[in-house]
């Protein structure tokens, strides 16, 4: 009976997601916030970062928020008001919780071996608790600081056709995984179970007006105490929403429900990684940047390291003594492979032709020495060298 319950809204779900209105419904019946679409005044505000609802499209967000992490200053990430709905609530939190996003892929693909979701008929339809607890408690460190999440709100549909809310002030770790896995509610395709309870209350997927409304301001909740300044500083918001990537968009079904195979997951992870690295060109996100991100450094040693040990002699002393005490692990828990670094230094490396390297390795064996250059008074040109990104703020 259940398994019946379940096929029939999966087919429901996809049905009527697939025919939402493209203009926003007007539901004057409900109590929804009370909130206008005149233009905002800007004023200073902290910047806030929201991720909406987004189904399996989490992987997109994912990408997104691994972006922000290897190229944002931790400290304006975690001093930013971050608000999730539903999907949301998973990238937000564990983007605050600094996670690794190569091994959070990597366990989610296990989990849909070990619970064999692609040989299930209805997918993971009914699964989708259990594997989003299991996947949870692995990633967030039973030592995790709470003080992370000082600044995250969550948003949840209470039941009582009421408008959505947020919940914060999370007590520990248990606490904020039965906040997400409240707000992800999908009605009976989550667990089974027609609503979720959370702190004595029962609620639902904390987007679900968002995609009823397709208004953002109408659909999705803000802090109370916040409201007037937030609604008055739009311009200080990052909206991580799926739906403002063109490119995405036009590579996607629209089924936020549906099983999607381990490659998928990956490509949406890289688009959204591109889609917040073509924002981030456009000098349009309220977060300061890292002075050297951590694909940065882990490419900058990699090149160091191939380059011929003669021709670095040849390099002005001042710029051996940059290079040299690079050592990303020193620096950094965990590192990713970029190409900042190599897109930069590419064309200004000199070029060594096969004479010159044959010479390079005579000079070795005759073990000559090169004299040290004194950098102050040195002649070489050291234009090579890349312009590094100085530090921006969270400041829109």
């Amino acid at each position: 009976m259940v398994v019946l319950l379940i096929l029939q809204f999966a087919t429901f779900t996809r049905s009527f997601l697939q025919y939402l209105p493209s203009s926003p419904i007007h539901l004057p019946s409900i109590p929804l916030p009370n909130l206008d679409s005149s233009p905002p005044q800007t004023v200073n505000a902290k910047p806030l970062m929201y991720f909406t609802g987004a189904g399996v499209y989490v992987w997109w967000q994912l990408g997104v928020a691994k972006y922000i992490q290897e190229h944002y200053d931790r400290e304006s990430i975690l001093d930013s008001i971050a608000i999730g709905a539903s999907a949301g609530s998973i990238t937000s939190s564990v983007l605050l919780a600094d996670i690794d996003f190569d091994k959070a892929l990597k366990l989610a693909i296990a989990l849909t071996e070990k619970y064999q979701v692609y040989e299930r008929k209805i997918g993971f339809g009914g699964l989708v608790g259990t594997m989003l607890d299991e996947w949870l408690n692995q990633m967030l460190d039973d030592s995790i600081d709470m003080k992370n999440f000082n600044n995250l709100h969550i948003s949840l549909t209470p039941t009582k056709v009421a408008a959505p809310k947020l919940v914060t002030n999370f007590q520990d770790k248990k606490d904020l995984i039965n906040a997400i896995k409240a707000s992800c509610h999908i009605p009976l395709f989550l667990d089974g179970r027609p609503f979720a309870k959370y702190r004595d209350e029962s609620v639902i997927d904390g987007s679900f007006w968002y995609f009823m409304t397709k208004d953002r301001w109408v659909g999705l909740p803000f802090p109370e105490e916040d409201q007037k300044i937030i609604r008055n500083n739009i311009e200080n918001i990052l909206w991580v929403d799926y739906g403002d990537d063109d490119l995405f968009m036009k590579s996607i079904s629209g089924n936020i429900v549906e099983l999607i195979t381990p490659d998928q997951m990956y490509e949406m992870l890289q688009m959204g990684y591109d889609f917040m690295k073509r924002e981030t060109e456009k000098q349009s996100i309220p977060l300061k940047r890292q002075s050297f991100t951590r694909s940065t450094m882990t490419s900058a040693k990699k090149i160091v390291d191939t380059i011929p040990k003669e021709l670095m002699k040849k390099i002005p002393e001042s710029v051996d003594r940059f290079y040299r005490p690079l050592n990303p692990s020193s620096y950094f828990k965990q590192s990713t492979i970029g190409n900042a670094f190599a897109s930069l230094t590419r064309d200004r490396l000199p070029s060594i032709t096969d004479s010159e390297k044959e010479n390079l390795q005579d000079t070795s064996t005759k073990k000559e020495t090169v004299p040290k250059t004194d950098p102050s008074t040195s002649n070489e040109p050291s234009s090579f060298l890349p312009k590094f990104p100085t530090k921006l703020r969270l400041s829109f």
